[in-house]
């Protein structure tokens, strides 16, 4: 099985419904443990399809990156109106950065690698879209960086995210390996003394949603939140693919996730978070 079949299988793409508008205006998030498809529908951008590729140490040729992308972006007839926003694998990795360029560029895909500070930026312009989260700290993780943002102006940028979680404290083994004290004390410990309520964001109101975790408004209380997160984390690997809301894959950070989050928590002292949906997509103009 080439690299790229791999990645399909892994990825096990949830397509919401079908798009076949000629002229729509797509951004392609490329991070480095899931990829997503948002089209632009007036001022807002839906969720077209996301996938789970773990991106951050495959090897891929370009002819295996377009095949990967054409059947990722299939129903867009316009490959000229998609944006391709590439994050840390991307920045950490100059050849696969080559390999994502000579594959945009024959697709006819316009694409860019943006460093942290403009992930923080974009992150930042979404969340001032949105009067309810406007005002608070933000968190946004990918795969291989995190970026801490407050509506003061104050940026606080980490080179590390779920993948190097899930190797370094063994987070996406099986749950007798996984060091889930050790990461949430690392993590809390890297974590500016400015943190105050905050909004998390990818795709955790759905993922809460989907485990019936209490939400009141925009909030999850810190109880309910480190409740369901110390529930979990006992789970098996089978069992947390099973109850994934996107691909079984993407489950794979779950634990590490949850682990900054409570992190988070416990460095702000604050006693609930907003879970948004929200990613640097939402930013893009």
């Amino acid at each position: 099985m080439s690299d790229v079949e791999r990645l399909a299988v892994v990825s096990q793409v949830r397509q919401i419904r079908s798009d076949q508008s000629e002229s729509a205006i797509h951004t392609l998030d490329l991070g480095s443990h899931s990829v997503k498809l948002y089209r632009r529908e007036g001022e807002s951008l839906r969720l077209v399809r996301t996938a789970t590729w773990e991106i951050l140490d495959a090897e891929i040729s370009a002819d295996q990156m377009v095949e990967f992308l054409e059947r990722f972006l299939d129903g867009v007839l316009d490959l000229g109106g998609v944006t391709a926003l590439a994050t840390a694998a991307f920045r950490r990795r100059p050849k696969l950065a080559d390999t994502l360029a000579a594959a945009c560029a024959f697709l006819g895909i316009s694409s860019q690698i943006i460093d942290q500070e403009v992930e923080a930026s974009l992150m930042r312009r979404a969340l001032a879209k949105e009067s309810d989260v406007a005002s608070l700290d933000a968190i946004n993780v990918g795969g291989g960086s995190i970026q801490v943002t407050s509506p003061r102006g104050s940026t606080h940028l980490l080179p590390f995210g779920i993948a190097d979680l899930n190797r370094q404290f063994s987070l996406s083994a099986e749950p007798s390996e996984r060091e889930v004290g050790a990461c949430r004390s690392f993590v809390a410990s890297q974590l500016p003394d400015w943190l105050g309520e905050f909004a998390y964001t990818g795709g955790e109101r759905t993922y809460l949603e989907s485990f019936d975790v209490p939400l009141h408004g925009i909030w999850c209380s810190a109880d309910d939140f480190e409740r369901f997160a110390s529930r979990i984390e006992r789970w098996s690997n089978h069992d947390l693919e099973r109850r994934s809301p996107y691909d079984a894959r993407w489950m794979s950070g779950a634990i590490a996730s949850n682990s900054i989050v409570v992190a988070c928590l416990q460095r702000s002292g604050v006693n609930r978070f907003a879970p948004v949906d929200l990613n640097i997509a939402h930013g893009n103009p």
